[in-house]
This record gives C-alpha cells, structure tokens and sequence, in this order.
C-alpha cells in the first residue's frame, strides 16, 4: 500500500540518517569532515524524496495555480541562498593544489622511483595519474595500509617482481601489522630510489636514513648517504624552481591545505639544521620560507 510504502521510506531515511552517523568515529573538522561530508549525501537523496513528497503535500492544500508559484518562488530562494553559502567552500575545494602537487612530485622524482604514499588525496590522484592520465608509468605508488589486506600484496609483488612485506597476524591477535621498517629496507635493498609521502607508522623516523626533498621524503640506505645542510639546500632550491604552486595558500585543514604543509617540511628541517649549525640567519631565512608556505 501506499501507507507502506512511504512507512519503508521514512524508516530508510532513519537507518541512513541517524542510526548511519552515530556509527560515525571522525571528527567534524579539517579532513575527516571533508570525508564525513561524502556520507551525508546518502539521507539527503532519501530526504529529497521526503520533501518531494511534502511539496505534493502543499501543492494539492492550495489552489494548483498558487501552489506552483509558491513551490517555485520556494526552491529559487533554498537554491540562491545554498548557492551563496557554498560558494566559498566550492572554489576553495576545487583549487588544483592536489593536482599541482601530483605533477610536482611525478616530474621530480627519478627514473622507476618507489612513492609509498599515504591519505586518500594523494593514493587516490596518483592512482589517477597512473591509470587516467598515464603519467610516469615506471614511477610505482605503494599504498602500506592496504598491504594488510590480502589482495593488494599481490598486485603489487607483481608489479615489483618479488614479495613485498605485507601485514603479518601476531600470535593470539587477529589484527594484522604491518612490519614498517622492513618494508622500507626491502624497497631501499632493490636500488630504485624510494620516497615517502610521510612517515606512516610511529617511530619510523627514528633510525631510518631519510632526507627532505619537495614535499616528499626520500628513503636511503645509510647515513652517509644523507646530504649536508648545504648541499640539500641546494637540492631543494632546485625542485623548487620547477614546481607549479599557486599564488594565495588554501585554508588550513583542506586538502590542499594539508598537501602544502609538505612543501613547507624540507624548509622547516633545513631551519633546525642551520640552527644547530650556528647560522642563525639563515636558520631564520629558511624559517621563514617554511611559514610563507603555511596555511594560517
């Protein structure tokens, strides 16, 4: 019956609506409501039905003639006013930071280089990239979290040419870990220049030989390996010159917000360097550098 049928939709609007996002665990602020923002569609397209449902409603209350203008002059008012609050945050999610930041990194890095690369915006885009685009082919992006999984080791065991460390079940736990460190030293022991987007597991700066370069990290095999200050300033100062970056900084807890903050590392760590150097100046310069890179 009808009755039923509208009783269905109400209680499906309640299981997609309230009861789906008490079962939320993110936050409402800087990225994780950028992701809480992707679930919301699924009761706003329940809802729609709902109010079309009570828009029949006020049209058949009233003459069908004054309905109609009612109804119209309505939905240009919720549409303007919606369009005029969204504005802002429309242009602001569709600067091309991440795609900028995307390039940047693909014209940078070396022939066949190893990317292990965390967030959804940078797995995402460079899986765009490889797959869309077709850009860099020989570059390989590896995704650790998904190496918990049991398919994704495969594909990319496949594509390496031997069997990348992947997540392991301790004994008495069903949880699956990922060995960090072991699978930098495995990519790092093959010679293919390998880069980190960040590091991904806690304490893994600690004791691995790695570098500042861009808005990436590069892995290497020991610490004599590592440049002196000077010289990775140089090295900086050169992957700089070729990069796209936009005039005016995104907001601070956005995507592109977030992906600047990379760009802002290599001069933060340089700062520190210089520091303990005894050159405060250009400690200073560098600091400086890194905050003009800094969304506030």
């Amino acid at each position: 019956t009808a009755w039923t049928g509208e009783a269905m939709l109400v209680l499906s609007f309640v299981l997609a609506g309230p009861v789906f996002v008490s079962r939320f665990n993110l936050a409402t602020q800087g990225l994780a409501g950028s992701v809480t923002e992707r679930f919301h569609l699924l009761p706003l397209a329940l809802c729609a039905v709902l109010v079309a449902l009570s828009i029949d409603a006020i049209v058949r209350a009233v003459s069908p003639a004054r309905g109609r203008v009612f109804v119209t002059a309505a939905a240009a008012v919720v549409v303007l006013l919606r369009a005029g609050l969204s504005w802002s945050d429309v242009r602001e999610h569709h600067r091309p930071t991440v795609e900028n930041y995307l390039r940047n990194v693909l014209a940078m890095v070396p022939e066949r280089a190893i990317i292990v690369a965390t967030g959804d915006d940078r797995t995402g885009g460079f899986m765009v990239t490889r797959c869309a685009l077709g850009l860099r082919p020989d570059v390989d992006v590896i995704t650790p979290v998904y190496l918990l999984n049991d398919w994704y080791p495969k594909q990319v065991s496949a594509r390496l040419g031997f069997p990348v460390v992947h997540g392991e079940r301790p004994e008495g736990s069903t949880v699956p870990v990922l060995p960090a460190r072991a699978l930098l030293e495995q990519l790092v022991a093959t010679g293919r220049p390998v880069y980190v987007t960040g590091w991904f597991a806690s304490g893994l700066e600690r004791g691995v030989p790695s570098y500042p370069i861009g808005p990436l990290i590069r892995i290497v095999a020991r610490p004599s390996d590592v440049p002196d200050p000077a010289r990775l300033a140089a090295l900086n100062e050169e992957a700089f010159a070729r990069f796209t970056l936009e005039p005016t900084l995104p907001r601070t807890g956005t995507w592109g917000g977030t992906r600047m903050l990379d760009y802002a590392r290599p001069w933060n760590v340089l700062a520190g360097a210089f520091e303990a150097a005894g050159d405060p100046v250009r400690a200073e310069a560098y600091r400086t550098r890194a905050r003009d890179l800094t969304p506030r």
